[in-house]
């Protein structure tokens, strides 16, 4: 404002309050057109529950909800939900449920579908919404199939085998044992693997498994064995890594005194001991990609004073979470226009994901920026094909410091595309926030 040519300048400050609306989960029931297992899998008909949450600070009236697609073997025969409000801090169902059919000849995979959400005075908001399309599960009762054993280390035995001796699955007849066939001792001087097949895996993945094991302790050490099972995993045929069951391990590996040990380094962790049948889960994180899990039971010289000890037996392995089909095509899905989509895992405290979809070739740059509007780091400047794309985060800035806990936002630029007939794809600035926990 000026007044008699002076001029004068003052901040003026707003507060805008608006409904803020987010997935707080949803759940599956395939109750009544699948097996009862709460799985979404193909030849199955579900339904699908979705719960909203207003994080915002004001309420949402007519809340509305669309549930969209792609996918041309899966097939959506109820797409709307709705209810009457949702207030600030307020979570609750739409309804009724979504159903959803699935061909049965679908590949497993993750099956990324779309939620628009609308409500009062045109409000509209898109979600995403992660539908995991079976899961991979191994009763070991039709033979071995694709899995396999070795011994990893040299002047170490092997002596994994289909085993009627013990069973965990229910009617079944077999399992997986590491020991002796037809007898109940295990020899001395064990390194054996047993390697599953590569099981294409997404972030929050979790692999579970029943166990039965009897394993030389170390009697005078407490928690302490000579004898055990331990879980690795490789990832895209990297090194294999030990991965820990929920709840760690129950021992830890002690060596003899005499030079002939055993082939785990002294206080790996182990399963050991006796312990009846009983599930094993081991959460992946924000690991994904082709992984092989690999069950490896080792044993030292044996004591010909500490009795005979069975060894160990593995059933009904199952793993939830799956990315793309393993040993099936993916279909390559194509979307009309840019897509970015939520990362997982959110909140992350080392890695997370952050995937986009894209119509045609076009330039794209993907920066991460702090609640302030500081660039924090750009992890993509380049041209992308069209179709699905991913990029990882580690957490640090661009002069590779940790970044520190918080909110943070992450924004994709997409430049404009020519496409069929000429009709170019429109580009444009596409937004989601994340949370980075330390």
């Amino acid at each position: 404002a000026t007044d008699q040519g002076s001029l004068w300048e003052e901040e003026i400050g707003f507060t805008v309050r608006a409904p803020e609306i987010l997935l707080a989960g949803f759940t599956v029931d395939d109750s009544a057109g699948g097996n009862g297992n709460g799985t979404l899998e193909p030849g199955e008909t579900v339904l699908v529950t979705v719960t909203l949450e207003n994080q915002g600070s004001y309420g949402l009236d007519g809340v509305g909800g669309v549930l969209t697609c792609g996918h041309p073997q899966v097939h959506i025969l109820a797409d709307a939900g709705a209810r009457a409000s949702l207030a600030p801090g307020e979570a609750g169902p739409l309804e009724p449920p979504f159903e959803l059919f699935v061909e049965a000849e679908c590949p497993l995979h993750l099956l990324l579908a779309e939620l628009l959400v609308s409500g009062a005075n045109g409000y509209e908001q898109r979600l995403e919404l992660p539908l995991r399309i079976g899961e991979y599960f191994e009763d070991v009762e039709t033979g071995a199939g694709d899995w396999d054993h070795y011994a990893v280390s040299d002047g170490f035995g092997d002596a994994w085998h289909i085993s009627q001796w013990r069973n965990h699955s229910p009617a079944g007849v077999q399992s997986w044992r590491c020991g002796t066939p037809g007898d109940s001792v295990y020899a001395a001087f064990l390194d054996a693997a047993l390697i599953s097949p590569p099981i294409e895996i997404g972030p929050g993945a979790l692999l579970r498994f029943w166990s039965w094991i009897d394993a030389e302790t170390a009697l005078t050490w407490p928690d302490s064995a000579y004898d055990g099972g331990l879980v690795e995993i490789s990832i895209d045929g990297g090194p294999f890594e030990q991965i820990s069951p929920v709840g760690g391990y129950p021992y830890t590996i002690k060596l003899r005194s005499e030079p002939d040990q055993g082939p785990f380094p002294h206080g790996t962790p182990v399963f050991g001991g006796r312990a009846d049948w009983r599930q094993h889960s081991f959460e992946l994180g924000s690991r994904w990609g082709s992984a092989v899990f690999r069950f490896r039971f080792g044993s030292d010289e044996r004591d010909a004073g500490a009795g005979a000890f069975e060894g160990w037996y593995i059933d009904d392995v199952e793993v939830i979470g799956l990315g793309a089909p393993s040993g099936a095509q993916e279909v390559e899905l194509t979307p009309a226009s840019a897509i970015l989509r939520q990362n997982a895992p959110n909140p992350f405290s080392a890695h997370t994901r952050i995937a986009f979809a894209l119509p045609a070739r076009q330039q794209v740059t993907l920066r991460i920026f702090d609640t302030q509007g500081r660039l924090v780091r750009t992890l993509l400047q380049r041209a992308c094909e069209p179709g699905q794309q991913a990029v990882v985060w580690d957490g640090r800035c661009d002069r590779g410091h940790l970044a520190a806990s918080g909110v943070y936002c992450y924004r994709l630029e997409v430049g404009e595309a020519e496409g069929e007939g000429g009709a170019p794809h429109a580009g444009g600035t596409r937004v989601r926030r994340c949370i980075l926990l330390r």
